[in-house]
């Protein structure tokens, strides 16, 4: 990444811009946590919108800044973490809120012998950064998020199928993150007043977001009058 205007003094080696393929994978990651306190607009501050302005030399693209709602927007935006205050930024702000959201969904959806805590989650994590840190890997701001959002404690998996949201006649969606083109898939319904469990399968080496487009485009043409 080249800085071509902006004044700030970016640590250019520690950013890690995300790219739309993976904003619209983290928008899918997050849904099921709003039933658990998810606030949007967490993950809105945390990221700077930027869109393609134009194609430059060698292969590059020059993106500008824009005030888009990664939400609501159809166009395809990469989002820059907003790091400047690693520890009391927008951006560490979501990794909590995002952790304290997975930790209560957890503990609704297993009977642990003790609640998880939010104590926990981290100490796990901050152990697999460190070891990745020792072998000389970057730690990426798309991979740090999936790693909360597809958080399991150990000896844990949901073998009897996933969590699909209340309201869904037909819900496609990730489930246990392998890697973007051999991931865990969640597949069922549920009804309008309860939370239901999908079956649990593998996207079998299609891109995940791909894999989700072709689950879109097929109930649109099978059902046309269907609401979307």
């Amino acid at each position: 990444m080249d800085e071509v205007s902006d004044p700030v003094r970016w640590d250019v080696d520690g950013l890690s811009i995300v790219d739309p393929r993976q904003i619209a994978h983290l928008i899918e990651l997050v849904e099921p946590l709003r039933d658990y306190g998810f606030d949007q607009e967490l993950l809105e501050a945390a990221f700077i919108p930027f869109r393609i302005e134009k194609e430059a030399p060698k292969k590059c693209l020059r993106l500008k800044r824009v005030k888009d709602s990664f939400f609501e927007t159809e166009e395809k935006l990469f989002g820059l973490p907003d790091i400047l205050d690693e520890e009391n930024g927008p951006y560490a702000d979501l990794l909590d809120h995002l952790t304290r959201c997975r930790v209560k969904m957890l503990n609704d959806l297993f009977h642990f012998e003790s609640k998880l805590t939010v104590d926990e989650l981290e100490d796990e994590l901050r152990e697999s950064e460190n070891a990745d840190f020792a072998e000389g890997k970057a730690l990426h701001a798309h991979h740090e998020l999936c790693a909360i959002l597809d958080f399991m404690p150990a000896g844990y998996e949901l073998e009897d199928g996933g969590y699909i949201p209340p309201g869904w006649d037909l819900f496609a969606g990730v489930g246990e993150i392998g890697t973007a083109y051999d991931s865990g898939i969640i597949e069922g319904s549920s009804t309008p007043e309860a939370a239901g469990v999908g079956e649990i399968g593998s996207t079998d080496g299609a891109y995940v977001v791909d894999w989700l487009v072709e689950r879109a485009i097929t109930f649109m043409q099978a059902e046309p009058e269907s609401p979307t």
